[in-house]
């Protein structure tokens, strides 16, 4: 898996290279996001921050995009790691791509929405934020 992200990269398995689409574009020598992942992809999934937009997962076949969740932003501290622990937890649950994304989102959004960097939630408050926008996001 290559996650990019606005902040500085931090290796979680293969490659790191911290970006967004700005800086992921002239990596791959193009102005299509869609293009520049498949020039740079062989096997390994994309996951891409659009800051308070969004994110989005590329696999070498597929992409989707998830909107980012409604919150009173507190402090962004910690939001990056946040997002790969949500990330993270949907993969070790077997979770598909898009429910890992919306995983991720959803525990950068309850993080943001506290002052300081040490709020990561219990599965408990992960499940009632999930449900409490399961309309929008479609969710398990």
């Amino acid at each position: 898996m290559i996650l990019f992200k606005e902040s500085a990269a931090r290796c979680i398995t293969d490659c790191l290279p911290g970006s967004i689409e700005d800086d992921f574009l002239p990596l791959a020598d193009t102005n299509d996001l869609q293009d520049a992942v498949k020039r740079l992809l062989t096997k390994n999934n994309a996951i891409i921050a659009h800051d308070k937009k969004g994110t989005s997962a590329f696999t070498v076949n597929d992409h989707c995009f998830v909107e980012s969740y409604p919150v009173e932003v507190a402090d962004t501290l910690g939001a990056g790691d946040a997002f790969n622990a949500g990330f993270i937890y949907g993969l070790v649950h077997n979770k598909d791509l898009q429910n890992c994304l919306e995983y991720g989102n959803a525990v950068a959004s309850l993080c943001i929405s506290h002052p300081g960097a040490r709020n990561t939630p219990d599965e408990i408050i992960l499940q009632s934020f999930l449900e409490s926008h399961r309309s929008r996001c479609g969710c398990e």
